[in-house]
């Protein structure tokens, strides 16, 4: 039962030391599935490692299950890791919650890979609906959102559809959304003409960097 299940955390966080990466891989995604916090130290200290599909599978242990032991290293992979790492963290920010993960979020917004954007919104659709005050925290959120929406170009679609349900979210909890016009139709609805804050690299729709 759920007792022997949770008996077996520490032999299989043991196996995530293993030199096989295979090995790693599935302890990872045991953990994931038991979810148990006893887990979590093991998690942390394979964050690290050289093989990105072992990382990615830790990362999604470590959203799954929770703890926001986690939030440091998840916030420094979706700022550096690579692409596929990046949008795994957004995802595992969005599960654990919290002020650190959403304002990591809403720096990664001007991320320069579609599907990590795509992710990082997801994220904050999801945290918007979460908790109260939350929403409040995105503020600075709306106006990369808000690009987002009014987007034309055909690649952004799911892009353009979950920051406008986002976008809803966070008006539900502060009503402050509707004090910002959406982009109007044409070249300024595209993020890519649109001024970013100050400090920002530039928006590249189409990199997969």
């Amino acid at each position: 039962g759920r007792i022997k299940v949770r008996a077996a955390v520490p032999a299989i966080s043991v196996a995530l030391e293993d030199r096989v990466p295979t090995v790693r891989e599935s302890a990872a995604a045991a953990l994931a599935l038991i979810g148990d916090p006893a887990g979590v130290a093991a998690l942390l200290r394979a964050i690290g490692g050289p093989e990105p599909s072992v990382v990615i599978q830790v990362v999604t242990a470590l959203g799954r299950i929770g703890d926001a032991a986690a939030l440091p290293d998840l916030c420094r992979l979706l700022a550096d890791g690579g692409s596929e790492l990046r949008a795994c963290a957004a995802t595992a920010l969005g599960e654990i919650g919290g002020t650190a993960a959403v304002e990591a979020l809403c720096r990664a917004l001007d991320d320069p890979n579609a599907s990590v954007r795509l992710q990082v919104v997801s994220a904050l659709y999801l945290l918007a609906g979460s908790a109260a005050g939350v929403p409040f925290r995105m503020r600075a959120a709306i106006p990369r959102l808000q690009a987002f929406s009014g987007s034309l170009s055909l690649e952004a679609t799911d892009l353009r559809q979950m920051a406008r349900k986002t976008l809803q979210r966070i008006e539900a909890g502060t009503g402050k959304t509707k004090q910002l016009p959406l982009p109007s139709e044409g070249t300024a609805s595209d993020p890519a003409h649109l001024p970013l804050p100050a400090g920002s690299p530039a928006l590249e729709t189409d990199s997969e960097a």
